[in-house]
Parts: structure tokens; sequence; C-alpha cells
């Protein structure tokens, strides 16, 4: 209940960040700066596949007290993971240089200089806790890491506001993202002295043989996600270049919504590549994956037709009134599409990720890129409105049957085993309703209002069995709560 309380807080108030920053600069500027954010976050993909193999190796480890390679790894990959940022760092701020030489004003008034700087030891500052943050993962602390978070997005938040209040210069913006994310990562890095039998900033304890131990696997995990890295600043790139720059700060208005309620999903199954790591290493993956996978697809589901179905009309309702855009509030309804198979799909392919097999992924990344490249250009090229935003659902829809066969194939997936327990028909449903939502929005504009009233009925009574589910969760924590008070008292 606290990894879902906490993520829904950090993720509004990286709304509010994210809100406090549009209102401080002008769209230009600003869409700029979450231009050249998307593409340093390819860089923050590149970590050789050692975060995910970290989870999987320190939960094992966990599982039998072997708290001395549970060091080794902390170690070996933490000092891994100072020298391979320095080196990204290097690579992209060399990037940067060579396209501002190219086009000069692409910075305008602001000093390539210092941006660079301030850009450079951010990533590296996020880049070292992103490693720490797997560790927690590794060690199941998930409820200790997630209030390091929120307590660090708050002082972000802080920062943001005497920004904003202050009217200061991009300068400032980006210097306090460094400051965030250095705070976060000595926090991170300090707090883990004081778990028991844990030793950090060990040189002695480094062991190259765990970097080869798994250099072919984490090469191949690692290729799948830098390629799915990608997506983001390219979607942007196609969507800026047919529409305008205006458009990726639709698009990214959209995506904090999605990213708010993904916020609640992910932290509902976050302990699932734990799961899935300890039937790995009984041997009992395949049973696992067809017998019990099935109950996390589920949860999943089930969070997005409350998010996606039930609260919809509110939210659009939200983006309405708050960003006073509608293109906004229509991008975030076409990407709903798309992430109820992601999120429907986000078990299985963690199956690909802890088999260790990384091949089939970065094939199926290379498979999925290509395809919303494809889609998203020959689409928008197409219309030049925000409905070419639609080929983006179709990649996903011809990547998620892919991976099924890849499943069914290499990792003997049996399909009527496993679906029989998945809720397909209400998959199948929010997909052809958000379908017909978006289709009406798009004819009937003056008419926004009054369809939303209809669907704020229709939703609830066609997922009503998902709303119950959410009832008796609140209220069975409610009534923990209150008995742990009158313990407490007592």
């Amino acid at each position: 209940m606290w990894n879902s309380i906490s993520f829904i807080l950090i993720s509004l108030l990286g709304f509010v960040n994210f809100t406090l920053n549009l209102k401080t600069y002008e769209s230009n500027i600003f869409g700029l700066y979450l231009l050249l954010s998307a593409y340093w976050s390819i860089g923050a993909s590149i970590d050789f596949g050692f975060g995910v193999s970290s989870i999987k190796n320190i939960a094992e480890a966990l599982k039998i007290s072997d708290y001395n390679k549970i060091n080794k790894i902390i170690n070996t990959f933490l000092f891994t993971y100072l020298i391979v940022g320095t080196i990204i760092c290097s690579i992209i701020i060399g990037l940067f240089y060579a396209y501002d030489s190219v086009e000069n004003a692409s910075f305008g008034i602001y000093d390539i200089d210092i941006l660079l700087l301030f850009f450079g030891l951010g990533f590296l500052c996020r880049y070292l806790a992103g490693f720490l943050i797997t560790v927690y993962e590794g060690l199941s602390e998930f409820v200790l890491v997630s209030k390091i978070n929120l307590s660090l997005t708050v002082f972000n938040t802080i920062l943001t506001l005497i920004i904003y209040f202050q009217k200061l210069s991009l300068y400032y913006l980006v210097g306090s993202q460094f400051v965030y994310a250095l705070f976060l990562f000595l926090v991170l890095l300090f707090r883990l002295k004081y778990i028991d039998k844990l030793a950090i900033l060990k040189p002695q304890l480094f062991d190259f043989s765990l970097i080869r131990k798994d250099g072919f696997y984490n090469l191949n995990i690692q290729l799948s996600f830098i390629l799915t890295s990608f997506i983001d600043p390219i979607s942007k790139t196609i969507l800026g270049y047919f529409l305008g720059l205006q458009y990726v700060t639709f698009f990214e208005s959209a995506k904090k919504i999605i990213n708010l309620s993904n916020g609640l999903i992910y932290s509902a199954t976050k302990g699932m590549l734990n799961k899935i790591s300890e039937a790995n290493a009984a041997g009992q993956l395949k049973e696992f994956m067809n017998d019990k996978l099935s109950v996390f697809l589920n949860l999943t589901l089930d969070y997005s037709l409350l998010v996606y179905g039930v609260l919809n009309p509110a939210i659009c309702l939200f983006i309405l009134l708050w960003f006073k855009s509608y293109e906004s509030m229509m991008i975030f309804l076409i990407f709903l599409l798309p992430y109820t198979l992601i999120n429907s799909g986000g078990p299985l392919y963690s199956i690909l990720i802890i088999e260790g097999k990384g091949g089939k992924m970065v094939i199926l990344q290379l498979i999925n890129l290509l395809l919303v490249t494809g889609f998203l250009y020959l689409s928008l090229s197409i219309s030049q409105s925000y409905l070419g935003l639609l080929g983006f659902f179709i990649a996903t829809l011809i990547n998620s049957m892919l991976m099924i066969y890849f499943l069914r194939r290499f990792l003997g997936l049996d399909f009527h085993r496993f679906f029989a327990n998945v809720k397909l028909r209400d998959l199948a449903i929010i997909n052809v309703v958000l379908i017909f939502q978006i289709i009406v929005f798009s004819l009937f504009k003056d008419l926004t209002y009054y369809f939303m009233f209809i669907l704020s009925i229709v939703y609830p009574l066609l997922f009503r069995k998902q709303l119950h589910f959410l009832g008796g969760l609140v209220f069975r924590n409610i009534r923990r709560v209150l008995k742990r008070k009158e313990y407490s008292n007592g």
C-alpha cells in the first residue's frame, strides 16, 4: 500500500513540477529543453544490462543469505557505472558540441558550455542513483527506496517553486536538476551503509569475473534497452517535424498524465521481477509463466481498466481545464490504446528479461523501433494531425503478437493454458470503447462535455468488477491501519 501511495505522490509532484516549468518558460525554450532531455535519456539506458542482472543476482543471493556475493555485486558495478557513466557523458556532450557547430542558434541566448556542464553532471548523478535503486529492489527494500524518492521529489518541487516565483532562467532549471540528482545519489549511497551486513565503497570487493560472467547476456539486454530508449526522442522528433514544436509540448503533457497513472500499476507489480527470478533460479520458469504469471497480468489489466476506463472522463476534463488544450486531451486518449497493451504485456516481457537469452529481446525491440518509426512517419505524413499517432498503437499491437509468438516457440508458453486465466474480454472492451471515444471526440468537438458525461456512466458499468475490487482493497487497508493504530494505543 505504501508503494502505491508513494508512487502516486511522486507522480503528482512530478506533474506539478512539469506544469510550473511549462508556465515559467516560453513554449519554444521549454520544448527544446524537453527534446534535449529526451536524447539524454538514451544515455541513461546504456548500462550494459547490469541493472536488471543485479536485481536478479542480488535477489537470488539474498535468498541463500550470500552477503559476500551481494557486496561484490554492489561494489563491482558501482565503480563500473562510474566509469561507464563518465564515458557516456563525454560522448553525449561531444555530440551536442558537434550539433551546435552546425546550427549555432540551436541554444539561443544560452551558453552551451554552462548548459552542458549541468546536463552532464546531472546525468552522471542520476546514472549512479539508477544503479543504487536496482540494489534496493534486489534487496526487496521497496518501501525504503520509495520513501527516499518521495523525500527528494519534495525537495525538487521546492527548487521548482523557487524558479517559478523568481522567473529564473533555464540555467537554474538545468542546475536544479543536477542538485536534485546529486542529493538523490548521496542519500541512496550512504543509506546502504546502515543496512546490516552490507559494505559499500570497498575497492577490494571489485570482482571483474562478475562482469565477464553475464557479459553476453547483459549485452543483449542492454541493446534492447537502448533500442527502447530511442522511441521517445524519435517520436517527439517526428511529431515536431510534421506538426511543430508546440505538439512536442502537447505530447509531453499527455505523457505526464499517463506516467502518473502508470506509477500505480508499476508499484502494484514491483516485486514481480523478484518472483520470476526465484522461479528461474529453481528451474521452474516455464511452470511459473504458464500457471502463475497471469495473476500479475490481470492485476495490471485491472488497474488499466480503472484508470484508462473508469477515471477516463475525469482525467480528460482535468486536461481540458488545466492545460486548456484539446490536442493534449486527444493525444492522451490515443496513447491510452497502446498502453493497455504495454501494461498488460509487461509481465510477459519480464520473462524474457529474467530468462537471460536477450537476443530475442533485441530482435523484438528492433522490430518495435522500426514499426513505431515507420508507422508514425507514415500516419503523420498522411494525416498531418495528431490522429497520426494511432500509428503507435498499430505498431504496439503487432509487436505484442510477435512477443507472444516468441514466448510460445522458444520458452514453452502454453497459449490455451495461460490465456484461459487472462481477462482478454476486458482488454478487448477497453480498446473498442477507447477507439469509439476518439472517433466521437474528433467528429463532435462541440459535444465533448456531453459525451464525457455519458462515458462517466458507461465506463463504471462496464468495469464494475474492477471498481468492487478497488473498493475492497481500500477498505481492507483502512481496516489494517485502524487495527495497527488500536494495537499501538493499547
